[in-house]
Formats: structure tokens, sequence, C-alpha cells
């Protein structure tokens, strides 16, 4: 999924540590609305797509999907604010 190009793996905790880059810590967990969440899930998605030709394949149609739920989200709320 070509991963190791956007993340560092690490298979074992104790070794995170080493090497400069600090420790393993939990990240903050964050309350986001739906919107949001989709944008940041279609962008995830389109970045690991750019990254390999097989993620392409395997993630064009939730990428569509995604988009046109957004579509249809916006229009939704342009027509209650009419």
């Amino acid at each position: 999924m070509a991963m190791d190009q956007v993340c560092q793996l690490v298979t074992d905790p104790a070794q995170a540590g080493k090497g400069g880059e600090g420790r393993l810590t939990e990240l903050p967990c964050k309350e986001v609305s739906e919107e949001i969440l989709r944008e940041e899930v279609l962008m995830a998605h389109k970045t690991l797509m750019s990254l390999d030709s097989q993620n392409q394949q395997k993630f064009q149609d939730l990428v569509k999907t995604l988009e046109a739920d957004k579509a249809a989200s916006r229009q939704a709320r342009r027509r209650a604010s009419v």
C-alpha cells in the first residue's frame, strides 16, 4: 500500500524512541463533524492513490462514492438554505 512512503512503520514499540525520533505517545482524540471526517477520509485515500498504482485501483470506487456524497451534501445544504 506504500504506507512506508508517508509513515514511519514501527513493529517494536520499545525501539521507537531510538535514533532521535522520540517515543510513542497517544494522540489526543478530537470531536469533529461527520462532514470534516468524510473530507479527511477522502483526502487520505486520494493521497494513498497517488503513491501507488495498485492503490489507485483499490480505492477509486471509494473515492468516487465519497466525492458523490460530498456533492449531494452540498446540494442538500443549498436547498435547505433557500
